[in-house]
């Protein structure tokens, strides 16, 4: 009798905390200390409310869209050139909240395990944040500075190229607990949180501070979010926030893609993107009032038509679209390409703005706006570009190592190299990387050409071809022409 009766408390309490969960499901948190996302033109914008401004390396990280998790990423070379900083050093708020209880999140590509390297961090003998074998080679962990020593938590199953989400919580209990891909890894206690103090309260995004306030242990990588809570989230909140991040339904009306480094904030709302392509219209006013939808075009870009703003890739919705997708650096001038647009709400004024050869009007007020979010682009592994066909005007994003010993037919130019050449050896012959080189690639995917020429270039001889079955383009990221340097991350 007294098994049954256990048997039956004990099945009472699974079904009360299922009830719970389906009558009270848990909510997502909102990253309010901050939220820093990334714009192709490699600027990033804090868009958690508070406006912080975010600092990016000259040059600026290269950034993308995700196709995976649906928001931009950056992209950073491990070589110390590629960063983004939060000072904090005035910001006394900032400080309040992390000198009390507070989460990070980081979602990130590890592409080196065996060198010491730092994500998300603002550590100099003092602070908080993520580190790559530091505490334990391989291993990725979260450590603060409790005045004496760091107490840290370490993952021990990481893998080279992987995706992982990670979230470090500072509880009010004195511990630290850290999470990866939604499932605790450990805790630890510690006596009190040592923060950075003159030019070392400066949060980095892509490296770690030194005592001058400089970058050091440059990340080599991938990263997608970098978000900062003030409360300790709960095991349900992160497992909340890792399955969110996860579905690649990710709200982006904050995921800019413009190319201004303030903290402009516009409405958050779900998301959905139209798998359709239709042919560009002139305008977008016959979108308005359908905020947060995203649909793609097939546009052909142009110079010469009349938009007013462009601040973040933001432009009123009667804006001439091939202009403003020229205008924001998403196309050049001629090209033929697939263009996601996403629906924004009005901003209250779009300022003139100069670039990539264009000068926008400013207007106030007005009925409605979108936003260029770029190139539809998919990560791929396969360097086979035939293969790839059905992706007529839209990108492919891989990781290549350069080679002279592929055959190749054609050029980087006007018809483009036939997609039956080896793209290794087209990387090298374009000049996007040297022979035993590794970087990533974006590659626009685009349809048969009658002819291709034979070019001697970079000491790589291409051959002549006659009508292709599909052509393709190496560019050095999504918003930016052939011609411009590459990016080489080794």
């Amino acid at each position: 009798m007294k098994k049954l009766f256990t048997i039956i408390t004990l099945i009472f309490a699974f079904v009360s905390a299922s009830l719970a969960t389906i009558l009270y499901p848990i909510k997502t948190p909102k990253a309010d200390l901050l939220d820093i996302r990334f714009n192709v033109d490699g600027t990033a914008t804090d868009v958690s409310g508070k406006k912080r401004t975010i600092v990016s390396s000259q040059p600026r990280p290269s950034v993308a869209l995700n196709d995976k998790y649906n928001l931009n990423a950056a992209t950073f070379t491990g070589t110390g050139k590629d960063f983004y900083f939060f000072d904090y050093s005035a910001d006394k708020k900032f400080i309040e909240e992390i000198s009390g209880d507070f989460t990070m999140e980081c979602l990130m590509r590890i592409d080196i395990l065996s060198k010491q390297h730092t994500p998300f961090c603002s550590t100099n003998g003092s602070g908080f944040g993520f580190d790559i074998s530091w505490v334990s080679k391989n291993h990725l962990s979260f450590l603060i500075h409790d005045g004496n020593k760091y107490v840290a938590v370490t993952d021990k199953s990481m893998a080279e190229g992987k995706y992982y989400h990670a979230v470090g919580v500072v509880r009010p209990n004195k511990t630290i607990s850290f999470y990866v891909n939604g499932e605790l890894i450990g805790t630890a206690p510690f006596k009190t949180l040592k923060l950075p103090s003159g030019r070392s309260q400066r949060l980095y995004v892509g490296c770690d501070v030194n005592g001058n306030g400089d970058p050091e242990y440059a990340f080599k990588g991938e990263i997608v979010v970098a978000r900062m809570y003030s409360k300790a989230l709960t095991n349900e909140e992160v497992k909340s926030v890792y399955k969110a991040i996860s579905s690649g339904n990710n709200s982006s009306s904050n995921n800019s893609s413009g190319n201004s480094g303030g903290s402009t904030t516009t409405t958050t709302s779900t998301t959905s993107t139209s798998t359709s392509v239709t042919n560009a219209p002139a305008n977008l006013t016959a979108y308005r009032g359908k905020v947060g939808q995203r649909f793609t075009f097939l546009v052909k870009a142009k110079k010469d038509g009349k938009i007013w703003g462009g601040k973040n890739n933001i432009y009123t919705d009667d804006s001439d679209l091939a202009t403003a997708s020229c205008h924001s650096g998403t196309q050049v001038a001629g090209n033929v390409d697939k263009v996601v647009v996403e629906i924004v709400a009005d901003q209250g004024s779009y300022p003139s703005l100069t670039q990539n050869g264009i000068t926008s009007n400013k207007y106030g007020a007005w009925k409605g706006a979108y936003k260029i979010i770029g190139v539809p682009t998919t990560e791929v592994t396969d360097p086979d570009m035939s293969k790839y066909r059905s992706k007529k005007n839209e990108m492919v994003k891989i990781r290549v190592t350069g080679r002279t010993t592929g055959t190749i037919y054609g050029k980087n130019t006007g018809n483009g190299y036939s997609d039956n050449s080896d793209l290794a050896t087209a990387a090298v012959h374009a000049g996007f990387l040297k022979p035993g080189q590794t970087g990533t690639l974006f590659v626009r995917i685009k349809g048969p050409e009658d002819s291709h020429e034979a070019v001697l270039s970079n000491d790589v001889q291409s051959r002549k071809y006659g009508k292709s079955g599909g052509t393709f383009k190496i560019f050095r990221s999504r918003d930016t022409t052939p011609t411009l340097p590459p990016i080489v991350t080794r």
